[in-house]
């Protein structure tokens, strides 16, 4: 028998909102500290801030070095991460049930009683340093920070998350501090927990570790604006070429934004895509070939990836473009649709079995919106989508006159 939803909501009077589901189906429990700021917030001319003080705050605290952090989750079989988005700053634990408060004291003391010291950020500036030389090497990755910078040129939507060896070198110390306490505050925050806990004890907990986080002014994103460089390439010490080419796609509000989703499944998402079987199946022309979608407040991006041998390259792009043309013109066939359904619901019914899913999936539902939306209530959304649906919100987002392309192929001696 299925469980029946125990969402619960909750805030703190410093304005921490706590949102919470209980799952006793299981041992493990998952809780997310969210900031909504992200590197859309960060300061001109020293992009990738959000990102290095992510990184600073796991230098160690004033209760715990880095290595207790480390180890007081680790040994208990837990794990710690935190990522940086566009528009939040995730950190979260996931651990046995008997280990939560544990978790709940590791997180606190992360956020609120961070240690910044001289030598920690300067090493942890390298450590980011050698970061971006990662993606800068990893081209199938690389082109990606390209593409959206294309889309979004000159604004701090297009920067990268990571800055650049510039920026960094532009950001103090006390520039770290400053935006810690300007960013780290509780209108700003959400804490989002899902696993096996008690709501009541779990609330009383949260209370007593985070009533001393202040309340501050909720930050805003900067504005958008779209880059006017359609058609980019970039000769790159490679063998292989990578293209991304898309258009800007649907904000996280948009009514169409389940007609997208069903697009992007379609077009490129696993083996049964038309991407895959048209580029790499029914040509051999990419080993990797995908769409994807990203969503925010006011925006979104939709793009598709292919890496060929650069003979091939203008082949593969022509296929691309066919499928999209075919999208545009003629939307999915009534079966085929059906059956994307059915793969979102098995996608979005299994992957809600995980604790660290569905902890994420609440946190961004009360960031953007302040409301929860079941998994069957996304399943009507998904399903009452209609052909015409599919047809119009194709030609929307496949506007030619607004179509990015940037192709990063070996460079010539």
């Amino acid at each position: 028998m299925r469980e029946k939803n125990r969402f619960q909501k909750s805030q703190l009077e410093n304005g921490l909102r706590i949102v919470v589901e209980p799952m006793s189906q299981t041992r493990a429990v998952t809780i997310g500290v969210w900031l909504f700021g992200g590197s859309r917030c960060d300061p001109p001319g020293k992009t990738g801030m959000s990102h290095l003080l992510e990184h600073m705050l796991f230098k160690g605290t004033m209760n715990r070095t880095a290595y207790e952090i480390a180890t007081a989750i680790e040994k208990v079989g837990g794990h710690l991460n935190a990522f940086t988005e566009k528009e939040y700053t995730c950190f979260y634990i996931t651990v046995l049930d008997e280990y939560l408060s544990i978790a709940i004291d590791v997180l606190s003391d992360l956020v609120l009683n961070p240690r910044f010291e001289v030598d920690d950020f300067i090493n942890e500036k390298q450590v980011i340093l050698e970061e971006i030389h990662n993606l800068i090497d990893t081209p199938d990755d690389y082109i990606h920070d390209l593409f959206i910078n294309s889309v979004f040129h000159k604004s701090m939507l297009g920067e990268s998350i990571l800055g650049t060896e510039e920026t960094l070198k532009a950001i103090t110390l006390d520039d770290i501090i400053a935006f810690w306490k300007k960013q780290y505050i509780g209108k700003a925050m959400i804490l989002s927990c899902a696993g096996n806990f008690i709501p009541d004890k779990f609330y009383d907990q949260i209370k007593d570790a985070f009533s001393s986080l202040p309340s501050g002014t909720k930050p805003d994103f900067t504005p958008f604006a779209y880059g006017q460089d359609f058609q980019k390439k970039i000769s790159y010490p490679i063998s292989q070429s990578h293209v991304c080419v898309g258009n800007p796609g649907l904000s996280y509000y948009d009514a169409n934004k389940y007609a997208l989703v069903i697009l992007n499944t379609y077009l490129g998402a696993g083996m049964s895509s038309r991407l895959f079987q048209t580029v790499r199946e029914l040509k051999g022309l990419a080993y990797s070939v995908y769409s994807f979608t990203d969503y925010w407040s006011d925006c979104g991006l939709f793009g598709i990836y292919a890496g060929t041998n650069p003979e091939r390259m203008t082949e593969a792009q022509n296929m691309i473009q066919v499928e999209i043309d075919q999208l545009k013109k003629a939307g999915i066939p009534q079966e085929e649709l059906a059956w994307v359904k059915e793969q979102l619901k098995g996608n979005l019914i299994l992957s809600n079995e995980d604790t660290q899913v569905r902890m994420s999936r609440m946190a961004k539902m009360e960031g953007y919106t302040g409301s929860y939306l079941t998994v069957e209530t996304m399943l009507e959304k998904v399903y009452t989508v209609q052909p015409e649906d599919i047809e119009a919100t194709a030609k929307k987002v496949f506007n030619q006159d607004q179509q990015y392309s940037v192709l990063l192929q070996p460079r010539t001696i």
